[in-house]
């Protein structure tokens, strides 16, 4: 945690990372979830997930609307007090402000409720506002209440029963609430340090182990499971939707049906007996990459999986659950390894039947591997963690979180701050499609990555402790790339034995030195406030950062003011 938290603050932000462990697997930043202030109506953190991703703005759950793309809404708050009891009286007190909140057709009072509360609230409206998108599934609400207490007394189970039933009484949602003691919050972080394991039931005499292959264990398999036990023990989560955690290796994301004749195909397949007794002869099945693989008789322990083939056929198996029989059975190849090499070889080779750019798999077999290592070339002072796998740096509780940088923060940072495409940082879709073959593209030098890590570790720290407000937060990638043109400016050094290490040095002192950096941003707000209004709507602002002609002349007028 960082050193200018309060105890308070930290024990929230600590309180939300364990409780947030039911209910997302992935890597994410516990303080930017925090509500961080005043009138937040008993709520001091909250997330809302998409999909199995958290989504950080009302424009992100806009893109997914406009996509036409059905989503499953998990929804977690949690009231955090250091305390060594639970209360009553604030348990109560939340289950009031629970019925406020998700009162929907009443606008809570700016006087009474932060922006941060209001932009929640507006959030379930929207999500509410496609009904047909969510799939007939009502959005689920989790609300926890954490505390350094151990007994739980009959009144306080009432009064978090009053927590659902004030949240249920909207009608538009499923709720349930949560009182969280320290063993429990203890329990909950200890599982997030351990690796994942899911283990299904199989039948042994339909499962053949491969043989011993370099780079490969020996407890690696390939046959048929049963599709039921699959889609029951490993696709659902503990929230009952689809494990989304589980696809973040995977090339693809789900297609839905409207525009995708493969996925209809495989739902159709399943609509009748003889389509679903022959399922495993006419669909290809899934390949799942597991860091380790355990068979004991008839049940299959796999540790830190991912099915790296067969998203399609995964979600279409899950979405038609309430189909399947006992004579559905799914060909699964699942491929024990901890060699990143042999990962990256079989998700290419398991992916080449359909379309993928392969700028994609030349990128995951070299570049990822080099800019994992040139980070942790780095003195460990200034030292980032790049995460290629997910959970890669969970176990070391000596590794601080907030100096882990994943894929997709790394992609969005060096699209803004390298290639100038801030514009495409805000929008995922985009920047999947037009960012990540040029983002990794082979000839860049590793120093081009650790510079975009080291902008990104200042820039989310400097909106983490509330040295820029949140009226500037959406053009937080249109600013950094305007602090990479105010210190050395447009070009991007190229090669992979140039000189980048030494132009970039003046980029990253800069941002390893707090002082430096925040003149450097002040003026590049400066320049922002120049051009367009700030202010507490930002819809204006939320415009134009999308606007890739807005972006050119932003950046012109910074070189111009550097020099």
């Amino acid at each position: 945690m960082p050193e200018n938290l309060g105890e308070a603050e930290a024990f929230e932000a600590f309180s939300f990372y364990c409780y947030m462990q039911n209910f997302h697997e992935g890597t994410w930043d516990p303080l930017t979830q925090r509500t961080g202030g005043g009138n937040d109506m008993g709520i001091d953190s909250y997330a809302i997930i998409l999909n199995g991703s958290i989504v950080q703005s009302l424009d992100e759950i806009h893109e997914e609307i406009e996509r036409n793309r059905q989503f499953r809404v998990v929804v977690v708050l949690l009231q955090s007090k250091r305390e060594k009891s639970f209360s009553g009286n604030a348990i109560g007190g939340l289950a009031r402000n629970m019925g406020r909140v998700f009162d929907l057709d009443r606008d809570l009072d700016p006087q009474e409720a932060s922006d941060e509360i209001r932009t929640l609230q507006n959030a379930l409206r929207l999500l509410l506002s496609r009904p047909e998108l969510l799939a007939g599934h009502r959005p689920k609400v989790y609300v926890g209440y954490a505390c350094c207490g151990s007994e739980i007394k009959a009144p306080h189970r009432y009064a978090s029963d009053d927590i659902a039933a004030a949240i249920r009484r909207n009608g538009d949602f499923e709720a349930k609430a949560d009182l969280l003691g320290a063993r429990d919050l203890r329990g909950l972080y200890e599982r997030s340090l351990k690796s994942s394991r899911i283990a299904f039931d199989v039948d042994r005499d339909k499962l053949v182990e491969m043989p011993d292959t370099p780079g490969i264990d020996g407890n690696s398999y390939i046959g048929l499971v049963d599709a039921r036990a699959f889609v029951r023990q490993v696709l659902t989560d503990e929230t009952g939707g689809i494990r989304e955690s589980l696809f973040h290796e995977n090339v693809r994301e789900f297609y839905g049906y409207a525009n995708n004749p493969v996925n209809r195909a495989i739902r159709e397949s399943l609509q009748s007996p003889e389509g679903r007794a022959r399922f495993h002869t006419v669909n290809n099945g899934l390949t799942v990459i597991a860091r380790e693989a355990e068979r004991y008789n008839n049940r299959l322990s796999l540790k830190d999986c991912q099915v790296v083939n067969g998203s399609q056929t995964s979600h279409v198996l899950f979405d038609q659950r309430d189909r399947l029989d006992e004579t559905v059975q799914c060909r699964v190849a699942v491929i024990a390894s901890t060699d990143n090499s042999v990962i990256d070889a079989v998700i290419a080779g398991t992916n080449l039947q359909t379309k993928v750019d392969p700028e994609f798999f030349a990128a995951r077999a070299d570049q990822h591997s080099h800019i994992e290592q040139y980070f942790l070339s780095i003195p460990e002072d200034r030292r980032l963690y790049y995460e290629r796998r997910e959970r890669q740096y969970s176990q070391n509780p000596e590794i601080p979180r907030l100096r882990v940088v994943n894929t997709q923060t790394l992609l969005k940072y060096f699209a803004a701050v390298f290639l100038e495409e801030p514009e495409l940082s805000v929008d995922l879709r985009l920047l999947r499609e037009r960012a990540h073959a040029k983002a990794f593209d082979e000839k860049h030098h590793p120093a081009l990555y650790y510079s975009a890590a080291s902008v990104a570790y200042r820039f989310e720290g400097l909106f983490r402790n509330g040295s820029f407000g949140k009226e500037v937060k959406p053009a937080k990638y249109l600013l950094a790339a305007g602090f990479k043109r105010a210190l050395i400016g447009g070009r991007i050094p190229e090669g992979k034995k140039g000189n980048a290490p030494v132009v970039l040095k003046t980029l990253n002192d800069a941002a390893w030195d707090e002082a430096e950096s925040m003149a450097v941003f002040e003026n590049v707000v400066r320049a922002l406030a120049r051009a367009v209004p700030i202010d507490d709507d930002g819809a204006e602002l939320r415009k134009k950062v999308r606007d890739p002609d807005f972006t050119g002349r932003f950046l012109r007028s910074i070189t111009a003011g550097a020099s």
